[in-house]
């Protein structure tokens, strides 16, 4: 099967690689780039001629914030390492919730959740999460705020059959 745009797989040594470029977020991350800017201008607005600290540092916050979701989305990448002894999920090259690690004997099964919400106004909104079923019984979350557009279930399904194939190469039944 092809991998997704965004989305690649190749090995070193008894490594098994696969990557996932965030470039999800598509032409929606320089605008949240360039409106984060313009609302830390806001602020800094609102700062000089109301006095108010309170209400810049939101509006502040709430630039920074999309600032650095445009970033991270043009640059940031997702690589998951499948070896012999841990399955290692590592986010950046910017700061990013969701790396982890898990040792690979300990995991039975690799499960993709989908998690259909509504917004409100008949919208839906999809989230795609990855869990290891361990061992033991127990379960835990490989991926964290990864995955979450309804367009990008087929990039998660796909990083899904990879993990499982991989996991079979390093670890044989």
């Amino acid at each position: 099967m092809q991998a997704p745009k965004g989305c690649s797989t190749w090995n070193e040594g008894d490594v098994r690689v696969i990557e996932y470029r965030w470039r999800g977020h598509g032409i929606m991350a320089p605008f949240s780039a360039a409106f984060g800017l313009v609302l830390a201008f806001v602020a800094y607005m609102i700062l000089e001629t109301e006095g108010s600290i309170a209400l810049s540092g939101i509006v502040f916050a709430m630039g920074g914030a999309m600032v650095y979701w445009g970033v991270a989305g043009w640059f940031n990448r997702t690589v998951i390492r499948v070896s012999p002894e841990r399955i290692v999920l590592q986010t950046g090259p910017l700061p990013a919730f969701g790396n982890s690690s898990v040792a690979t004997q300990d995991v039975a099964s690799i499960d993709l959740r989908v998690s259909v919400s509504s917004t409100g106004k008949g919208g839906t909104s999809t989230s795609c999460s990855i869990w290891t079923k361990q061992a033991d019984g127990n379960e835990a979350k490989l991926s964290r705020g990864f995955l979450t557009a309804t367009w990008l279930r087929e990039d998660a399904e796909f990083i899904h059959r990879e993990l499982e194939a991989a996991l079979g190469e390093v670890r044989p039944e």
